[in-house]
């Protein structure tokens, strides 16, 4: 939208610019001095708009990365700090290896 609205030499602010110049001018050959004078402002005004919406993008750009990263600054912040463990980690057996026998209770065990 800020292409076809801004950036582009034949966008819509360019175009509304030169309606008022030629406007301007119309007024000014029939001798509408007053007319063309106020449309001449206008164009001028255009202008400085057109200048100050040109910049937007470059600001827009700076402010959404200066909210990304200050977003990550506070998503680091909120994550958990890892602390040493105070109990043993379990031993990992690998899936194949061979399992001991449990040993049978005493009554059960044969003589």
């Amino acid at each position: 939208m800020y292409e076809h609205t801004i950036a582009d030499g034949h966008g819509a602010l360019a175009q509304l610019h030169q309606f008022l110049e030629s406007a301007a001018n119309w007024c000014h050959d029939r001798g509408a001095l007053d007319s063309a004078g106020e449309l001449k402002s206008w164009t001028s005004r255009l202008d400085e708009l057109i200048e100050d919406a040109q910049l937007l993008p470059e600001s827009l750009a700076i402010e959404s990365a200066w909210r990304s990263t200050n977003a990550r600054r506070k998503e680091v912040a909120l994550q958990p700090v890892p602390t040493a463990s105070t109990t043993k980690p379990a031993s990992v057996r690998p899936a194949d290896a061979p399992r001991a026998r449990a040993a049978a209770p005493s009554a059960v065990r044969r003589r």
